[in-house]
């Protein structure tokens, strides 16, 4: 009954402060956009997780900015946002804080968080029992001279076999809600942002893959964390598959899989947020370095 009942007044407290921000000035609807995106566990569990492997590991850095972008606050920082639009930036946000999710000069740390999410979701398939391959070019998938025109040079992040017949192409995507793309849906309803993307990208396979026999999941994620239904459902299938060896419940590989991506995409939210801060220093001075990948790495050279 304690359980029922704080369910019920945190829900009630939840939609009372998703009312209290204004549906149809920008801000307000950024904000909506926030909270109904960080809402629910798989939004959360990177704030839950036991650092028991690399993978689930996350720096300071990360953790204090991720936390931030739930906030609304952007990354620890009082440096001012530099200038950005016209050719070099498709929003004119900067003073946004989380103006980095959408800034095309930071768009090689979001592939980097894209790929950190793929990783993520191929380490789970294999964890299931699944054999897999990475980046299967949408061109040699095609049957028809149609679909390899459609696919040009375009890939995948992971084909699966799954083990009963079928092969899965699988398109890892990260998205942001609070983007001016998708706040207006994604301040309506919780996780429009992630559907969205999904049908999109099934849009986009259909003129490549009709009749070639590969079944195709496009896997979206939104930036608070939350992750679209085919993300659910194809984490469901693997559960099934990983609790049949009666080694692992279902609930226990699902949880932990969750945790894996939803730090996979907190870290990579990092690199985000932390590219902004390098853009500072690169346009502040001459010569710009880039930080060492591992720290101290030279230093028997000193």
């Amino acid at each position: 009954m304690q359980g029922v009942v704080g369910r019920e007044v945190a829900n009630l407290a939840a939609a009372a402060l998703h009312d209290s921000f204004s549906a149809t000035e920008a801000e307000g609807k950024r904000a909506r956009a926030r909270l109904l995106s960080s809402a629910g566990g798989p939004a959360s569990a990177w704030l839950f997780q036991t650092p028991s492997a690399p993978s689930l590991r996350l720096s300071d850095f990360a953790f204090v900015v991720n936390g931030r972008q739930r906030l609304g606050l952007g990354a620890p920082t009082d440096v001012p946002a530099l200038p950005c639009g016209g050719e070099r930036c498709s929003e004119l946000r900067q003073s946004a804080p989380d103006h980095p999710q959408s800034c095309t000069e930071v768009a090689h740390e979001r592939w980097v968080r894209h790929q950190f999410k793929a990783s993520a979701w191929r380490a789970t398939a294999r964890s299931a029992g699944c054999a897999t391959s990475g980046e299967p070019h949408y061109a040699r998938l095609a049957t028809t001279a149609a679909g390899r025109d459609a696919a040009g040079l375009r890939r995948g992040d992971i084909v699966i076999d799954m083990m009963d017949g079928r092969v899965v192409v699988v398109d890892v995507t990260v998205s942001h809600p609070a983007a001016a793309s998708h706040v207006d849906a994604a301040a309506r309803s919780a996780g429009a942002t992630a559907r969205k993307r999904e049908v999109e990208k099934k849009r986009e396979w259909a003129a490549v893959g009709d009749g070639s026999g590969y079944e195709f999941r496009p896997l979206a994620a939104e930036s608070f964390g939350r992750l679209g239904p085919e993300s659910m459902s194809l984490l469901s299938e693997f559960g099934d598959m990983a609790s049949a060896g009666g080694l692992v419940s279902k609930a226990a590989f699902v949880k932990s899989a969750l945790t894996r991506i939803s730090c996979a995409v907190a870290r990579g939210n990092a690199l985000v947020y932390g590219g902004a801060t390098r853009k500072a220093v690169r346009a502040a001075g001459r010569g710009f370095l880039p930080g060492l990948q591992v720290p101290l790495q030279d230093v028997a050279l000193l």
